[in-house]
């Protein structure tokens, strides 16, 4: 049993088996305890994390990689190209996240799937011969929704398609139609709702086998506003990415959307030092512990964020409303919880990898032969930048190798 007492002075026991994977992880925090249990199958794959929250359950392909997990009956579902690397996520509603990478895998793309708030104008709609009326809304463009479906967002795949290697090219198109399907959004033609109303979804076109979409700027007759009515969309935010590989591990310098505007800026000094929003203007500086977890952004001297996480990387406590995708260890954190380290992905709730390492471990060593768990369960000592070797985290602030042998490896 290993006894972790972490940031918020909160004691956690772990367990874990012979192969070195937690089995049980027990937090106490002001007096009340709480117990995570894990179950792993023979190859060290997570399969079922039951923790005060609910079961998680995952599966995977025969290649090793995490290919499905369940909570509650909400399921996702994981894309990976030949190579093994992560290119979608997907849940009932659609696409959650799409990503390519270059010939060093070096990520260069990314999609995720936001929430927005669109307000329609609603209008009396009174016939010229009939007193009756109905209602029909009438929605001013908007800036966003041009990209928010199906049509927008293929070309802008399609564009990004064109920047990057043939292979990755290839990849992707062969299961495009597969993952398009994801977040197709059905529109249908004057689609009533119990009150009346019709919707006409504004600047979207006609969509694949959908038929025509009449718009209330189409009809002919009378429309007299009454009232607003707000609903919430979804729609794709998208990332390119200008990496400078000539640092140990490749950092992200800038970002920028499909039309080259720049979204975000990054400064780098011994590590990564400051953050410009782009589209605010707004700039920030990091303040990071001694691993390189990112506990808080200043801007202008002041504080505005402050983040805590647990002994895994889990966010314990974040006031953080910056758009500042770094956290835990200082790496970049996505919309759906994982954390990229360049040659894998890590999953921080079950504190292991989504697939397997390519480096098959050392004979002398037998916990690094486990080829799923992150940093051999040592988050307090250890972290992993490059997703296939652990650095040692000296009490200086500095990074020791594990085995430099090992930085040329792929």
């Amino acid at each position: 049993m290993e006894l972790v007492r972490n940031s918020l002075n909160s004691l956690t026991p772990n367990t874990y088996d012979l192969a070195g994977n937690k089995l049980t992880s027990t937090e106490t925090v002001d007096g009340k305890e709480s117990q995570t249990r894990f179950t792993y199958d023979d190859h060290d794959r997570l399969t079922k994390l039951e923790g005060p929250d609910g079961t998680i359950t995952y599966t995977y392909d025969k290649n090793g990689n995490r290919i499905a997990s369940e909570k509650n009956s909400e399921k996702l579902d994981y894309i990976y190209d030949t190579e093994n690397r992560l290119l979608a996520i997907k849940d009932k509603k659609g696409l959650l996240m799409a990503a390519f990478y270059d010939g060093d895998d070096n990520r260069v793309f990314t999609a995720s799937r936001k929430e927005g708030k669109n307000t329609y104008q609603l209008f009396q709609h009174k016939p010229k011969d009939t007193k009756s009326g109905r209602k029909s809304p009438y929605t001013a463009p908007s800036g966003e929704e041009n990209s928010l479906f199906w049509y927008g967002f293929t070309q802008n795949v399609l564009q990004a398609l064109s920047t990057l290697p043939q292979t990755v090219g290839s990849i992707w198109h062969s299961i495009f139609d597969d993952v398009s399907t994801a977040y197709h959004q059905k529109v249908a033609k004057d689609r009533a709702t119990k009150e009346g109303i019709v919707v006409n979804p504004p600047e979207l076109g006609n969509l694949p086998g959908q038929g025509e979409v009449t718009y209330a700027s189409q009809v002919q007759d009378v429309l007299i506003p009454y009232t607003t009515r707000e609903d919430t969309y979804n729609y794709y935010e998208e990332r390119n990415y200008v990496n400078d590989v000539n640092r140990e591990h490749a950092e992200v310098l800038e970002t920028y959307d499909h039309d080259g505007k720049a979204r975000e800026t990054y400064s780098y000094g011994k590590g990564r030092t400051s953050y410009l929003n782009n589209q605010t203007g707004d700039s920030y500086n990091y303040l990071t512990n001694q691993s390189g977890s990112v506990t808080g952004l200043t801007k202008d001297g002041q504080a505005v964020a402050s983040s805590r996480y647990h002994l895994y990387g889990t966010r314990k406590t974040s006031t953080d409303t910056t758009g500042n995708p770094f956290a835990y260890n200082g790496e970049a954190r996505d919309d759906t919880g994982l954390d990229y380290l360049r040659a894998r992905y890590y999953d921080s709730q079950g504190g292991t990898f989504l697939t397997e390492d390519s480096y098959p471990g050392e004979d002398t060593d037998p916990l690094s032969q486990n080829h799923y768990s992150y940093v051999q369960n040592n988050p307090v000592n250890y972290t992993d930048p490059s997703g296939h070797f652990w650095n040692s985290i000296k009490k200086a602030g500095t990074m020791l190798k594990r085995r430099p042998l090992m930085l040329g490896m792929v």
